[in-house]
């Protein structure tokens, strides 16, 4: 019974893949690594997850993580007995940076308007 107890377990991966691979990516804060990218994680839920990539625009997105149903309570106690791996996949399509030069007068703008609201008090 114990070694039968010792052998299962459920494995719980994510796997993040961009085009173009070789994007950085953080999840939650934390650096994981280039695309494509595979780690093992505990909790289901919500991930923050930013992808980086010279030449391209970066995305930074929250995704939900879900368990499946052999992984609800009360079914999830037995199915720990078994060698189960629960895979997810993410993959992230980016967009090539912009080329053109920012138009100063709407950078001017923008700045502007940014310091009348910092100089307002609340």
């Amino acid at each position: 019974m114990v070694a039968l107890l010792a052998t299962g377990c459920v494995r719980r991966t994510i796997t993040v893949t961009s085009d173009p691979p070789g994007a950085l990516v953080t999840m939650n804060d934390q650096e994981i690594g280039r695309t494509p990218v595979t780690r093992d994680f505990t909790w289901y839920g919500r991930y923050e997850v930013t992808v980086r990539a010279d030449g391209y625009e970066s995305i930074k997105t929250h995704t939900s993580v879900y368990a499946p149903i052999w992984q609800w309570v009360p079914i999830d106690l037995p199915m720990e007995l078994f060698p189960l791996t629960d895979r997810h996949e993410l993959h992230y399509t980016m967009k090539p940076a912009s080329t053109q030069p920012a138009d100063s007068g709407t950078v001017l703008a923008r700045a502007e308007q940014m310091q009348k609201k910092l100089e307002s008090p609340k």
